[in-house]
């Protein structure tokens, strides 16, 4: 590249992240959450607490970041 008298430096930089969460536990399942419950009449048993829900998935955020560093020279 030829030089350029008034420009001392430049680059260029680009990021990409993908980040996330999960809700509080219990929150909601891709499964079925059981939960046990003594009787006085039944005894011992389990029901479902949390029916699941096969169209949840984790958070996600997704992150781009692109900039252009440089440095001009003074004339003074």
């Amino acid at each position: 590249m030829k030089e350029i008298a008034w420009l001392n430096d430049l680059g260029l930089r680009a990021t990409y992240g993908i980040t996330g969460n999960s809700p509080y536990v219990g929150a909601g399942s891709t499964f079925d959450i059981l939960s046990a419950q003594t009787d006085a009449v039944n005894g011992s048993s389990f029901y479902v607490s949390n029916a699941a829900n096969s169209k949840l998935s984790w958070e996600t955020t997704h992150t781009i970041n692109v900039g252009i560093d440089f440095v001009l020279e003074g004339t003074g």
